[in-house]
């Protein structure tokens, strides 16, 4: 099969056409949403498209938002009185002569392993060799009914996420009943080196799910976890909309660092989204940080237009996964068809800002060999007016040999080269005058990665299963900036000196993860219980140079002096062991403790160090958990499970030289407590609703002095802090409520909300807030879908936050402040033709709004 995808981004509504055997892309229109950044890398719009003045940005919003409430009550009026008409169409030409009656019937009864009752499993029934076929959904009972059949053959096939399909052959009589009584056994996952596989999710609705509580390998019982269905979304993941394809996760903040849209910057719970640093952040369920103890921050991410799946665990997952506040985030790489032999598609993409970009993937399974590979290039000039072109090259190669029945090989490799032209610093004076302006035309960013990896994915048996991922990191990250502060003490702009050396950082990266782990299902305690375990060694060296590369404007990585300022080693081995068992008790009640021994040494030398620094840890880490099924389709659950973050070796040498550092840094633990209730009501109903507690001890902060030469910065364990909030999530299809059924047309709405309180408990900043810790993220939304036409339309609001521990307001050299609210709206419609073609109609920003994020 093949698969052409031809996009062009316009100033207006864009349109997206594609050609091939499958749906493709062809025009997309992003117009734009503003950014402004206070300090060193200021935002660029990452949607390529020129401003669309503000008057008419409201004008179509409200007009949007009058179409929606009009068409509402319409469309629910529509379906709610289209199958009483039908009946009435029915009943009148009954009048006639009937056909003869059917009367037989196939009754089926759905139940797993341990007896339990399967609601919502999709039980199919076909008229053998090739007749009608009829589907419906077991009640919250398990069972189904279909009335009214011939004599004859029929096949039936009972399908149900996170279990393996039925399929059994029945032959009826006249005025016969069949009473089937099937058993599902639970599906193990088709490959560990992904957490999860797309039909191993459940409570799916319109693009969200939720993992199971056994996947591959990993156990999630207990576990707040999501998955996001990029496929089925309305997101613009061409341009790394994070906004669109994060919406649906309570409590997302996002930081966004350039116009590319590659790097990906996420949190949740009023946790620092910077590069995602307080997040476990991996591919195919790899690593992909830079350095997981001494600089965690994520400098590779793969393209969205690559990524099958999103899956999240929140900080629960620290004892499967590490020891990260934030919990694991794992892109699924999209897997190559097991059923053809080869594949391809091509999507490209051109519009405003110079904006272009290609994504090509081929794959297929020849024999007992699947292979997948990717290339993706992007480039642009920019939101901003000047210094802002990003170039990007991603490629991708995958192989899995299913050398025996239960024994399966894959190899890996990603490489990526990315040279971003950062725009530089505003003043607020500088953003208010012009948002877009750039006044530094010699600071650039660039980073080269390469991540092989190697796994093995073995089945004992139906019970056992095992599997071991090793990964690599071939890193090297450069940084080139202007040499001066953005202003003065006073709060004045100082120009760009084109005739001075900049400031040089260049780091690299040699790292290597082995992972062991197993799952073994039991009955001890319990029928249906369930062992993970599993052994981690990493091993890591970075450096880091910092000195003065050439005067000048052009990308020109090299030293200017020979000596350097800061010629920093660090090395890391980390040797850890992790074991979780789900007991159930009953059909009902799971409880799964876990136990994680981690022990990290780790070894810093070379300038400014005097001699070694070493320092070695070890910390048992201690959680519990439990999932309680409420009913057959909803479940509530809670864990608390102790973290801990170490000192980084950006903590103890700060690139900001006028930071002092406390030279007695302390490393921080803690615990995540969390709790809710999630599942779906019928068919047509989504939900996830609960709270958390994060407790943060001896956090770390910058605390800001301000004198008469300016500010001066304190970087120490400021206090113990906390975050407090609720995460509410649900999602409903209005037509399908209205009518009791699912229709030719649905109208999806959902609520995404977190209001969060995250404060300093003790010292001179007791009661402060977090540093970017926002107060509240709600995003809103709605998606109709009729036969091939489907449209969304999105509202985000992010709150406001501070960048200290002393929650200042305003620094005169904007170096650090408040950075307000942020509400943007995005626009999504979507229209397929003649089973290969699509349009795509796409505005960002609505309302026209300019923000920053940092």
């Amino acid at each position: 099969m093949a698969r052409v995808k031809l996009s062009m981004v316009v100033s207006t509504p864009c349109v997206t056409v594609g050609f091939g055997s499958a749906a493709v892309h062809l025009f997309e229109v992003h117009p734009p949403y503003l950014h402004r950044r206070r300090f060193m890398t200021p935002r660029c719009d990452r949607t390529p498209v020129f401003p669309l003045p503000a008057s008419v940005a409201r004008a179509f919003t409200h007009m949007c938002w009058t179409l929606v409430m009009l068409l509402i009550p319409v469309a629910v009026w529509a379906q709610t009185a289209a199958p009483a008409a039908a009946a009435a169409n029915e009943a009148s030409q009954s009048s006639g002569a009937a056909p003869a009656a059917q009367n037989s019937t196939i009754a089926v009864n759905v139940k797993d392993p341990l007896g339990a009752t399967v609601p919502t499993a999709e039980v199919t029934v076909r008229a053998l060799p090739n007749g009608a076929v009829q589907t419906k959904m077991t009640d919250d009972s398990g069972t189904t009914v279909f009335s009214g059949l011939p004599a004859g053959a029929y096949q039936v096939v009972v399908v149900k996420s996170g279990f393996i399909e039925i399929i059994q052959d029945v032959k009826l009589g006249r005025n016969a009943k069949q009473v089937l009584d099937l058993a599902m056994q639970v599906q193990f996952a088709e490959s560990v080196t992904v957490i999860g596989s797309s039909d191993e999710v459940v409570n799916v609705l319109n693009g969200r799910a939720t993992l199971p509580d056994i996947q591959g390998t990993s156990l999630f019982a207990g576990k707040k976890s999501d998955a996001i269905l990029l496929d089925d979304m309305n997101a613009n993941v061409t341009t790394g909309n994070q906004r669109q394809v994060f919406a649906k996760i309570p409590g997302t903040q996002i930081w966004e660092h350039d116009s590319s849209g590659l790097q990906i910057g996420i949190s949740s719970r009023g946790l620092d989204p910077n590069r995602s640093w307080e997040t476990n952040q991996r591919m195919n369920g790899y690593d992909i940080m830079a350095e997981v103890f001494a600089y965690p921050d994520t400098y590779f991410s793969p393209p969205l237009d690559a990524v099958e799946r999103i899956e999240m665990v929140r900080g629960s997952a620290s004892l499967q996964y590490g020891a990260q506040f934030g919990g694991l985030v794992n892109y699924a790489i999209r897997r190559a068809p097991a059923d053809r032999r080869f594949t391809f598609s091509t999507t490209q993409t051109g519009g405003a800002n110079a904006w272009y970009s290609t994504h090509n993937q081929l794959g297929g399974t020849i024999g007992k060999v699947t292979y997948n590979g990717y290339y993706h290039h992007r480039q642009g000039d920019g939101w901003r007016t000047a210094n802002n072109e990003f170039d990007n090259n991603t490629a991708f190669g995958q192989i899995e040999i299913a050398a025996s029945e239960k024994l399966k090989i894959g190899f890996e490799v990603t490489g990526l080269d990315t040279l971003i032209h950062m725009g530089g610093g505003l003043t607020d004076a500088q953003f208010e005058q012009d948002a877009r302006q750039s006044n530094f035309p010699g600071n650039y960013f660039r980073v080269k990665w390469l991540v092989p990896s190697v796994n093995l994915d073995y089945s004992i048996n139906s019970d056992t299963r095992l599997s071991f991922t090793s990964a690599f990191i071939e890193g090297h990250r450069s940084v080139m900036w202007s040499s001066a502060q953005l202003a003065t003490p006073a709060g004045v702009f100082v120009p760009y000196n084109p005739t001075a050396p900049r400031s040089y950082w260049d780091d690299t990266f040699h790292n290597s993860s082995n992972e062991f782990r197993m799952v073994q299902l039991h009955d001890f305690l319990g029928d249906g219980s369930a062992l993970a375990a599993g052994f981690r060694y990493y091993h890591s060296n970075m450096s880091r140079l910092h000195g003065w590369g050439p005067p000048g404007t052009e990308p020109t990585f090299e030293w200017y002096f020979p000596d350097v300022d800061r010629n920093l080693h660090n090395k890391t081995v980390n040797k850890a062991f992790f074991v979780e068992n789900a007991f159930r008790f009953t059909d009902r009640l799971t409880v799964t403790p876990g136990f994680r021994f981690e022990h990290v040494e780790s070894t810093a030398s070379g300038r400014p160090i005097v001699g070694a620094r070493e320092q070695i840890r070890t910390l048992p880490m201690f959680g519990v958990g439990a999932t309680f099924r409420a009913t057959q389709a909803t479940t509530i659950y809670g864990n608390i499970t102790e973290a801990y973050r170490p000192t980084l070796l950006n903590d103890n040498w700060q690139a900001d030289s006028r930071v002092v550092v406390d030279p007695d840094l302390k490393d921080m633990t803690g615990y995540v407590a969390e709790y809710g209730y999630r599942g779906t009501l019928g068919r047509s109903v989504s939900f996830d609703v609960g709270g958390f507690y994060i407790k943060y001890r001896d956090r770390l902060g910058r605390l800001t002095t301000q004198t008469s030469t300016g500010p001066t910065f304190f970087y120490t364990n400021v206090s113990d802090s906390r975050n407090i909030g609720a995460e509410l999530y649900v999602e409903a299809d209005v037509f399908a409520l209205a009518s009791g059924a699912t229709g030719r047309s649905q109208l999806f709405v959902f609520g995404s909300m977190a209001p969060i309180s995250a404060r300093y408990m003790a010292g001179p900043v007791v009661g402060n807030r977090v540093e970017f810790g926002s107060n509240f993220i709600g995003r809103w939304g709605g998606t109709y879908k009729r036969g091939p036409f489907s449209g969304t339309l999105q509202y985000s609001h992010t709150g406001d936050q501070f960048t200290d521990a002393n929650n200042t307001v305003l620094l005169p050299d904007a170096s650090q402040g408040y950075i307000p609210v942020q509400e943007v709206m995005d626009l999504t419609l979507n229209y397929g033709f003649q089973n290969n073609y699509v349009l795509t109609v796409g505005v960002n920003n609505l309302l026209n709004n300019k923000y920053f994020t940092r």
